[in-house]
C-alpha cells in the first residue's frame, strides 16, 4: 500500500488580473481537498462585480478525481448564473 500525500499538499489561489481571476490550483484534487478548491472558485465568482474570465490553472495538479470534475462544473453553472 502507497501513502498518498496529505490535503496540506494541495494548494489554490485566486489572482485577479484586471477582468479576469486566474486561480492556480496545484497538488492532488480529491475528495479531501475539492471544497477548498470549490471555496476558492465561488470567492472569485461571487464578488459584487463579478469578473468578465475566470481560468482555472491545473498545470501543477498532479491527480484529480470525480470531486475535482464537480468542482469544475459547478463553478461553471455558477458563473453562468451571474
Amino acid at each position: 500500500m502507497t501513502d498518498r500525500p496529505s490535503a496540506a499538499t494541495f494548494s489554490a489561489a485566486a489572482c485577479p488580473d484586471g477582468e479576469t481571476v486566474r486561480i492556480a490550483a496545484a497538488g492532488e484534487i480529491d475528495l479531501a481537498t475539492a471544497p477548498h478548491l470549490k471555496a476558492v472558485v465561488l470567492a472569485a465568482i461571487e464578488q459584487p462585480i463579478p469578473p468578465r474570465d475566470v481560468r482555472i490553472d491545473l498545470a501543477e495538479v498532479t491527480f484529480m478525481d470525480a470531486s475535482g470534475i464537480g468542482v469544475l462544473v459547478s463553478g461553471r453553472e455558477a458563473a453562468r448564473c451571474r
